[in-house]
């Protein structure tokens, strides 16, 4: 099981090798060499199921040699992502035949594939950082991969401040390692946790901030989200979805969160700055999604308060571990920012797949049925879908926490939360009355192969909050949030029994 690991990262380079090589009249063996190489990637990801270890390139151990890493928070963020890559290279297979080049385009998407897997698995704070780039990389041309001068734009546009921010981050690494000698992130935690005192505005809070600045921009938080909206607008849908569910799920989000508890928790208290970010992330997706009338966009917006809500339930989590503040607490903080971030991985994808169906190449909603519009309803936090569920603990968990700054916090997310609902039902309703009345006269069906994942998401928003049973959440989402929150394991975890 444990040479699956840098199989997961070497597999999709060698497809998209394989695919770079084969002659532009191949495309039907492109097709399904992409097809079976997506689902290769998501059954490996799957036997990974429950496994934890280490496996050490070429037999070198840490520091001299390369280790990737994984454990709950690893393969259960594995599993979320290759079944997003899967959907979404199903829907690709007929909605990229409206491009040119698709095997480029495959090529591309793989090695996409292969920098989310080695951010999920990589265990050395370089390394990772080089993962993310090859990752952000193939995004930067997929977004433009229309050519048109929108397309083009927002890719120029993120390819820049990508890399401006990229930059800062290596500056942190290295001063990371000047410092401390090592880029593994185990051992650095270890020797960081062992300083005695580490005053304000020192040289680890600055490398620290240096060195997260990059994960926080790929997560699209504020205040670096200004390259999201331009880019998921503007990028074929197919490639807003893996950005959206994949891409930020994994070199944003968890690169950061796990840099961030792995790294830094033992000397520095970064759970407030993390939550702090979150919350500004909640409130400026919001509003600035409120002035914005093109659907893409507005989407767009919305998904930066939702990334807000992930962040702010496990900034808040950390906070309120070293605060001794409230078990209650401390476990729907953690577990519901958990819980979001595998919804946000769902819905997001949902619903650009789906906007890209209306759009191929006529407007057709009269193809799917009201279980379309699941991506919407869990991103708006509607009941009984899983968005609700997994916002509600984490708003839950600022009011129990029986702080000023919680209740603070409660209240703007929970307003924001309000808001969202209102207006993503009431223009979601509007725009399928609108595009139900001009559907009536059009002929033609969708391919199925992009109905399949629209289905499959649609049905997983609705099906993920069985997570929430005790059963599986003992299973799934307590082992990633004990990973991710090692703190808690004395304290906390007997209280919670």
């Amino acid at each position: 099981m444990n040479n699956l690991i840098p199989i997961l990262v070497a597999f999709p380079l060698a497809a998209g090798f394989i695919l770079a090589l084969l002659p532009g009249k191949w495309l039907k063996s492109a097709d399904s060499i992409a097809l079976v190489a997506s689902s290769i990637v998501f059954l490996m990801a799957a036997a990974l199921y429950g496994y934890e270890g280490i496996y050490e390139i070429g037999g070198w151990s840490s520091p001299v040699g390369i280790n990737l890493h994984i454990d709950s928070f690893g393969w259960l963020m594995l599993i979320a992502v290759s079944f997003v890559g899967l959907s979404v290279m199903l829907f690709s297979i007929n909605y990229m035949k409206t491009y040119t080049s698709r095997n480029r385009y495959y090529v591309l998407f793989f090695m996409m594939t292969a920098g989310i897997n080695g951010t999920l698995l990589a265990g050395d704070i370089f390394n990772r950082f080089v993962y993310v780039e090859l990752a952000a990389i193939a995004s930067y041309v997929l977004v433009g991969f229309g050519c048109g001068a929108k397309e083009l734009t927002a890719a120029l546009k993120y390819a820049v401040l990508g890399a401006a921010a990229s930059a800062v981050s290596l500056f942190g690494i290295a001063f990371l390692y000047a410092l401390y000698g090592t880029v593994d992130m185990a051992l650095l935690g270890e020797v960081i946790s062992g300083l005695e005192t580490v005053y304000p505005f020192s040289p680890l809070h600055l490398a620290a901030g240096l060195a997260i600045t990059g994960f926080v921009f790929k997560a699209a938080a504020f205040p670096l989200h200004i390259w999201q909206p331009d880019a998921l607008s503007a990028a074929p849908a197919p490639v807003s979805a893996i950005v959206s569910g994949a891409l930020i799920s994994s070199t944003g989000i968890y690169a950061l969160l796990r840099t961030v508890n792995t790294v830094f928790s033992g000397a520095l208290r970064l759970g407030p700055a993390v939550a702090a970010i979150g919350l500004f992330s909640v409130a400026a997706g919001t509003l600035t999604a409120s002035g914005t009338k093109e659907y893409k966009r507005k989407i767009s917006y919305y998904s930066i308060s939702q990334v807000g809500y992930i962040l702010l339930g496990f900034g808040f989590a950390w906070h309120l571990i070293y605060s001794e503040s409230s078990a209650a607490a401390v476990f729907l903080a953690g577990s519901g920012a958990i819980f979001h971030l595998l919804n946000y991985a769902v819905f997001t994808p949902l619903i650009f797949l789906k906007s890209g169906a209306a759009e191929y190449p006529e407007k057709r909603d009269r193809d799917f049925p009201g279980v379309s519009y699941a991506g919407i309803l869990s991103l708006a936090g509607v009941p009984p879908f899983a968005g609700f569920i997994s916002k509600a603990m984490i708003i839950a968990a600022c009011f129990i926490s029986g702080t000023y700054s919680g209740f603070a916090a409660g209240v703007i997310a929970s307003a924001a939360a309000v808001y969202t609902l209102i207006s993503l039902t009431r223009s979601n309703i509007i725009n399928f009355r609108i595009k139900r009345k001009k559907a009536r006269n059009i002929s033609g069906r969708i391919p199925l192969l992009m109905k399949i994942p629209i289905w499959s998401l649609s049905a997983l928003c609705i099906l993920l909050w069985l997570l929430f049973i005790p059963v599986l959440r003992e299973r799934i989402i307590e082992p990633a949030r004990l990973s991710i929150m090692p703190q808690v394991r004395a304290g906390v975890e007997g209280s919670l029994r």
